[in-house]
Formats: structure tokens, C-alpha cells, sequence
């Protein structure tokens, strides 16, 4: 997130997404803060997150582990390849 708001690229996302909205909010006011000051702000919000973030990462695994053994590929292609 610091890279994004000091960084020279400009970042790429949703711009209806709240996050997106607030990162571009914190860009346009960098020149207020020092990289140091805005890592102070933010570090702690990230530490809140963390473990929203592994949870979520939890329940995306097991729903992954569940519907894969009921996947399947189908191909109807008409070449065939020897790789």
C-alpha cells in the first residue's frame, strides 16, 4: 500500500471499490505525509485485517479442496497434439 500511495506508477484498479477509492484518496494527499507517518497510520488497520485475510484464505482452500474432486475437463478439439 505505501508503494501505491509514494510510488511513481500510478496504481490500476476499481475505482468503485471502497479500498481503491481510499488508496487514490491517500495518493492525492501525499505531499501531507511523510512514508514514516503513513506507515505508522496504516500498519496498525493492516494488523486488524490479518485475520479477516486468513480466514478468508482458510474458507477459499476449502471450497477449492471440496469442488475439485468434482471437476472434470472436457476437450473437443479436433487436433490432437503429441506434446
Amino acid at each position: 500500500m505505501e508503494d501505491m500511495v509514494f510510488g511513481d506508477p500510478e496504481p490500476e484498479g476499481d475505482p468503485s471499490h471502497p479500498l481503491f477509492e481510499q488508496l487514490m484518496i491517500a495518493r492525492s494527499n501525499r505531499a501531507q505525509r511523510s512514508r514514516a507517518e503513513y506507515r505508522s497510520l496504516f500498519q496498525p488497520r493492516v494488523a486488524r485485517c490479518i485475520p479477516n485475510l486468513e480466514r478468508s484464505q482458510r474458507l477459499a482452500s476449502e471450497v477449492w479442496a471440496r469442488d475439485l474432486a468434482t471437476l472434470r475437463i472436457l476437450c473437443l478439439t479436433e487436433y490432437h497434439s503429441q506434446v
